[in-house]
C-alpha cells in the first residue's frame, strides 16, 4: 500500500452543500435533481457485524456477518419545507445523494461522496429552543450495473463543478453502496 500520511489531506472542515434526486430501487431517476437544505453535520457509517464461533475444542473463529451502511445529515435549516422534505416527502422512498465533503480543496481537488440508492429513514426531534431536522438514509446494495453522471449535480455553491461518471454494482465490485469522487478545479 502507498504511504497514506498526507498532510494536505488533513482538513477540519466539512461542507453544507449537497444535492439529491428521487430514484427508484434500481437507481432510475424519478424526478429532477434538487439542492438539499444547508447541512450542519453529516456522517457515513459502515458497520460489519462480527460473530465469534467456538468449536468443541474451544477454538474461536471470527465470522463476518451482515454489513449495515447509514448516512445521516443534520440540516441547519428549521423551516417547514425542510421538515416536510426530510420527514414526509421522501419517507420510505429512495434518494440519490451527491454531497460535497469539504469547502476546501484537499490535495488540490474537491471531494464528493456519492450514494447512488438510499432508502430514506427519517427521524426528527422538534424541541425548543432550536430544533434539528435529521435525515437518515440507508444506502442500498447496487445489484446490477449503475452509472451515475456526476455532471448532473451542478450546485453553484460547490467548490468545483463535478464532471465524469461513477460506476456502481457488478461492474465495480468495490463500490456497491457508495463512492468518493475527486474533482480538480
Amino acid at each position: 500500500m502507498a504511504d497514506m500520511r498526507i498532510a494536505a489531506a488533513s482538513k477540519k472542515a466539512g461542507s453544507p452543500y449537497g444535492m439529491a434526486a428521487e430514484v427508484d430501487v434500481d437507481g432510475a431517476y424519478q424526478e429532477a435533481v434538487f439542492t438539499l437544505p444547508r447541512i450542519k453535520a453529516s456522517g457515513f457509517k459502515s458497520d460489519t457485524a462480527v460473530e465469534d464461533l467456538e468449536d468443541e475444542g474451544g477454538i474461536i473463529t471470527v465470522d463476518n456477518g451482515a454489513t449495515t451502511n447509514d448516512f445521516e445529515m443534520t440540516f441547519l435549516q428549521e423551516d417547514a419545507a425542510t421538515k416536510d422534505m426530510a420527514i414526509f416527502t421522501y419517507r420510505d422512498k429512495y434518494l440519490q445523494i451527491f454531497k460535497e465533503q469539504s469547502v476546501r480543496l484537499i490535495n488540490g481537488k474537491a471531494q464528493y461522496l456519492c450514494l447512488p440508492i438510499c432508502k430514506v429513514i427519517s427521524v426528527m426531534e422538534d424541541t425548543l429552543p432550536g430544533s434539528e431536522v435529521v435525515m437518515t438514509l440507508r444506502p442500498q446494495n447496487v445489484t446490477g450495473d449503475l452509472t451515475v453522471d456526476v455532471s448532473t449535480f451542478t450546485d453553484t455553491d460547490f467548490l468545483v463543478t463535478p464532471t465524469g461518471s461513477l460506476v456502481f454494482g457488478t461492474a465495480s465490485t468495490d463500490h456497491q453502496f457508495h463512492q468518493y469522487h475527486e474533482q480538480a478545479p
